[in-house]
């Protein structure tokens, strides 16, 4: 008796760690070398948009997050690269998406953070002088 009440209590240990990621919001990227391909592409992004290569850096950091869809320095760099080909909007939707997956990320956070405020602030002080448009409209 006493040996299936500790067996009863074994599988419920592992029922219970195997699903504290899902109680904890922690999700999977998927397969392991999907995280590999997702980190190749972000660094293939960051020196395109070093070099100022906007539109291949786009492609390259949509394609780290197609590999990891929660890869918010992908996203925080997508919109970087927008704002660098003048696309306000875009890069804001992109920018506000990184801050909601970086989580307890403190440093991204903040970094994030930073940008769309330095964005509000280039959009505030740009309203009157009609420049605050995207190129896209």
């Amino acid at each position: 008796m006493t040996r299936i009440i500790k067996l009863a209590v074994v599988f419920l240990m592992i029922g219970l760690l195997a699903g504290c990621t899902c109680l904890f919001g922690v999700k999977s990227p998927g397969p392991p070398g999907h995280a590999v391909a997702s980190e190749n592409h972000f660094e293939n992004g960051v020196k395109q948009y070093n070099m100022g290569h906007y539109k291949q850096a786009i492609h390259q950091f949509n394609k780290a997050i197609e590999k990891d869809p929660t890869n918010y320095k992908a996203y925080f760099y997508l919109g970087m690269s927008h704002k660098g080909k003048g696309l306000m909007t875009q890069a804001r939707n992109y920018l506000e998406k990184a801050l909601g997956l970086s989580g307890n990320d403190a440093s991204w956070t903040a970094k994030i953070r930073n940008q769309l405020n330095i964005m509000t602030q280039e959009k505030e002080k740009n309203k009157g002088k009609g420049k605050g448009k995207d190129k896209d409209k």
